[in-house]
This record gives structure tokens, C-alpha cells and sequence, in this order.
């Protein structure tokens, strides 16, 4: 297994393990000494496990999926991850959905919409 193969494999374990509480396998994906930073938690990786564990413990889970990007290709970049789940169940997502990738279009419809608020 490639180097590359083999920390994708440590991911998908360290998510697989934060997903279902299995904190012991996911503690064993840091080094005592890691960095981790995210928008909730900066601070080492031990850290991160036991604050991911009392957000479980408080209830809030959560749910990590590993797309390849080919699966995602098809799909807006606004819109990949949602496009593709949506579209796995049978609901494709409308290609024609306001986002980022389309700032002229966003744009126009806020301006439109704060006109229409306005009276």
C-alpha cells in the first residue's frame, strides 16, 4: 500500500471511529503532540478526542462520508456533497439552485428580493 493509500486509510478510520464512538481507535489515529484545527476545536489530538467525545455525550453526533471526487464531478461545486447524497436516494438536486459559483445571478436575485422587501 502506498503512503498516500495508507494516511487516506487513517482518515477513514479516525472518522469511521468519531462517528461511532469508538474513542480508543480514534485516539490512536494522533500522535500525543498533533495539531488539530477546525472551526469548533484548536489544540492537540488527544484534545480533540475527548471534545469530540462530550459533544457526542451532549448529543450532538456526527456523520462523516468519503466521496471519491469523480462521484462528485457531476455536481455544482455549492451543491457537490449535497447533490451527490440527494442524488444516491433517488432526488437529483436542480442544476439551476443559486450559489457561489454564480455571483451575477446571486447577486441579482438579493438585489431583486431586498427591492421587492422594500416596497
Amino acid at each position: 500500500m502506498s503512503d498516500v493509500a495508507a494516511a487516506g486509510q487513517v482518515v477513514l478510520l479516525e472518522r469511521q471511529a468519531r462517528d461511532r464512538g469508538w474513542w480508543d481507535q480514534m485516539r490512536a489515529c494522533y500522535w500525543p503532540d498533533s495539531t488539530v484545527a477546525l472551526s469548533w476545536y484548536t489544540g492537540d489530538g488527544p484534545g480533540f478526542v475527548d471534545a469530540s467525545r462530550a459533544m457526542a455525550a451532549a448529543g450532538n453526533a456526527s456523520v462523516h462520508r468519503h466521496v471519491p471526487p469523480e462521484e462528485l464531478a457531476p455536481f455544482r461545486a455549492p451543491y457537490a456533497l449535497l447533490g451527490w447524497l440527494l442524488a444516491g436516494r433517488g432526488y437529483p438536486v436542480g442544476a439551476d439552485l443559486l450559489g457561489d459559483d454564480q455571483p451575477d445571478r446571486t447577486a441579482a436575485f438579493y438585489a431583486d428580493t431586498l427591492r421587492w422587501l422594500s416596497g
